[in-house]
């Protein structure tokens, strides 16, 4: 196929001057759109590069739509379940299987990932600290490769919150409603280890809808059950009177019967925490009819910003009340 090619010669000063104007002005590309799963297995290779100098390549990217019930089934056994933060309360979870974190952690700590295999073993908070660079930086280079596309606003701004010890907790530290999953399939340090990474982050909400003053009973009686059935469930609480830091060398060498001498340790000032390490409130150790007890002078109500873990505020629940003509549950 052949093009022909026009050139139109225009001697006025003005065109000229357009040209002439025109070869100065910097020329900005726009940024081509991006698909989410490509933005994902790019963010995770670079900030494995960038982090820990890690080979890491992508050999399976599937995206997926999951419910809580189908993330609880990608955590894996001895798996890290990173809780991710985002603007106005979201919440994700990034889950690295064993094998991942295992290579993440030899390349953090030795330089190299080794051939063989470590046995599994459960994820520590060591590790999660250990973990933790990686995770921020891949989301913060996901968020700027799809930054400024309104349709994927629901990937930018998220960044590493804590860690869960259980799966089951996962139903109770993410909103209910849609996610957006990432099941990725890894080959790390030329083919040293391989394992799987699964994102979930959740949808924009819509903005909340307030409940008409004209309720119906059925509407009320359903918002008040639903209220009492959520604040009536369990949480466990630590009490905290002390911290100790030691280096990772220390801390393997320690044998049965050894003391470790507790810096500022006082029955007088205890921190209660929730299982992420949020502040709750804090208290006086003491006892009550023979058992240990607690006194709270004053207790916040929600996690205090800011507090050891770096936890939000919990997020406040919406009710809606139900659609016409549908029974309340019982």
């Amino acid at each position: 196929m052949a093009f022909a090619r026009h050139v139109m010669f225009d001697d006025s000063p003005q065109p000229v001057l357009k040209r002439m104007a025109a070869a100065r002005a910097p020329v900005v590309a726009a940024r081509p759109a991006m698909f989410p799963s490509r933005a994902v297995e790019l963010a995770l290779a670079r900030a494995a590069e960038q982090e820990l100098g890690l080979d890491l390549s992508v050999t399976g990217v599937a995206e997926c739509s999951p419910e809580l019930s189908e993330i609880e089934a990608e955590a894996g056994e001895h798996a890290l379940l990173a809780l991710l933060e985002g603007a106005e309360g979201a919440s994700g979870i990034l889950v690295l299987s064993a094998p991942v974190l295992g290579a993440v952690v030899a390349q953090r700590m030795t330089g190299r990932v080794p051939a063989q295999a470590t046995p599994p073993r459960a994820p520590t908070r060591i590790d999660a600290e250990i973990a933790r660079g990686l995770i921020d930086r891949t989301l913060a280079v996901l968020g700027a490769s799809l930054d400024g596309q309104a349709a994927l606003r629901w990937a930018v701004g998220f960044r590493y919150r804590g860690s869960l010890p259980d799966k089951r907790l996962i139903r109770f530290s993410l909103p209910e409603g849609r996610f957006h999953g990432f099941r990725l399939t890894l080959r790390l340090a030329g083919g040293a280890a391989e394992g799987t990474v699964f994102l979930a982050l959740p949808e924009i909400p819509a903005p909340a809808v307030a409940e008409p003053a004209g309720a119906s009973p059925e509407a009320r009686a359903w918002s008040s059950a639903l209220q009492d059935g959520v604040l009536g469930a369990e949480v466990t609480l630590d009490a905290v009177f002390a911290r100790l830091r030691l280096p990772l060398s220390r801390v393997m060498a320690l044998k049965v019967g050894e003391v470790l001498a507790l810096p500022r340790a006082s029955v007088d000032h205890v921190r209660l925490e929730d299982a992420g390490g949020a502040l709750i409130g804090e208290g006086k150790l003491g006892q009550l009819r023979g058992d240990r007890a607690l006194r709270l002078p004053a207790v916040t109500g929600a996690p205090e910003k800011g507090a050891t873990g770096g936890k939000p505020d919990a997020p406040e629940l919406s009710l809606e009340r139900p659609a016409a003509g549908t029974a309340a549950p019982g």
